[in-house]
């Protein structure tokens, strides 16, 4: 699914959960990095030379930030808000494996969000209830079709109220880091846009895209072929009366065991190369429209539409110019950014007695 156009927010890993990661949901895509938010400042897998021992004492001091404790059970809770966004997107056995990885991550964030609301409340940065309600109504505006905020909620296990709590967190950080990073920007030039529009040409053409959505009727590397022949014969059984003018939407919603259900069956647009082939194969060549015959994949049976079909397109520097300067600006602003973290982290006194000696995280190049 594709994340928000326009809800760009510049949030430090660890804050807050990023609305961006509020709309990332998988389905049948071949496996990929995960989407990054604008600030992404350090690899957390690589933060610590062991693993976090855990504890079955929620009060047990894990770290101190300036003598500000941060306890297993506060780690605990971020690692379960982990764990049931991954749930949607990663197979149990992956899940298990990426345990250990949730819980130093977990840890890294507590201690950066520790330092930000610091630097937030030293600084008095602040934002009204009236700004916060206008970006949530524009989050609102700008989800994409067929998702509602309920959605949002049920798939985050989050209230209204914390979504409206993240916004203003990522708010109030935006305005700290803007405040101190606004005098290292510089914007760039029309030689230096050129030079990179002829470095990277291939980012800007247009792949070729479809749209679809589909009905899966999931199969597990267990099921026999009895169980198989059953689940394919439902699959046929609703493709005809798909072919008989059925509801697709609706169809989808009670038959699919994909998570697009929700949003009635809708992929969004994706190019080559992101579905498992046999998907893609057919996405690629049926017609628009059409209900086309029953796909067979490692997921199981699917029931696809194509809506639309877009050929691949090139553009010109001139189509692209203003899009290249928020680029440039952009990655400019995240390596202001992690200095100023990393200046943050520096004048800190921060300590783990509940845990291995920790290594620095490696700062990331800002993403072109």
């Amino acid at each position: 699914m594709k994340s928000v156009n326009g809800m760009r927010y510049l949030v430090v890993s660890g804050l807050v959960v990023s609305l961006g990661a509020l709309l990332t949901s998988g389905c049948n895509k071949s496996e990929q990095p995960p989407a990054t938010s604008e600030m992404d400042i350090s690899k957390s897998a690589d933060l610590f030379s062991n693993p976090v021992q855990t504890s079955t004492d929620p009060n047990k001091v894990l770290a101190e930030v300036n003598g500000q404790p941060i306890k297993q059970g506060e780690v605990d809770q971020e690692v379960e808000n982990m764990m049931k966004r991954a749930r949607k997107k990663l197979p149990p056995e992956r899940l298990a494996q990426m345990q250990g990885q949730f819980a130093m991550q977990a840890v890294d964030n507590l201690v950066m969000k520790t330092l930000l609301l610091a630097a937030i409340e030293k600084d008095g940065i602040k934002v009204t209830d009236e700004e916060v309600a206008a970006e949530f109504e524009k989050f609102k505006a700008q989800l994409p079709e067929g998702m509602t905020i309920e959605q949002i909620q049920q798939n985050n296990n989050m209230t209204e109220a914390e979504i409206r709590e993240t916004i203003k967190l990522e708010m109030t950080a935006n305005k700290l880091i803007t405040q101190h990073t606004d005098d290292k920007i510089t914007p760039p030039t029309d030689e230096e846009v050129a030079k990179f529009f002829e470095e990277n040409k291939e980012r800007f053409a247009s792949p070729e895209t479809v749209t679809a959505k589909h009905i899966l009727f999931a199969c597990k590397p267990t099921d026999d072929e009895a169980v198989k022949t059953e689940k394919l014969a439902k699959a046929e059984k609703i493709r005809a009366e798909l072919l008989a003018g059925g509801d697709f939407a609706k169809l989808a919603m009670e038959n699919s065991d994909c998570p697009s259900k929700e949003r009635g069956g809708n992929l969004g647009s994706f190019s080559k190369g992101q579905m498992v082939p046999p998907f893609e194969a057919a996405a690629f060549s049926q017609k628009v429209g059409e209900i086309g015959p029953v796909v067979t994949t490692d997921f199981g049976y699917h029931i696809l539409v194509v809506e639309k079909h877009d050929e691949a397109k090139t553009v010109t520097l001139d189509e692209v110019k203003d899009r290249i300067k928020q680029i440039m600006t952009s990655q400019q602003r995240q390596k202001a950014a992690q200095q100023y973290v990393a200046e943050l982290k520096a004048q800190a006194n921060i300590a783990y007695p509940g845990m291995p000696a920790p290594m620095p995280p490696p700062m990331m190049d800002a993403p072109s």
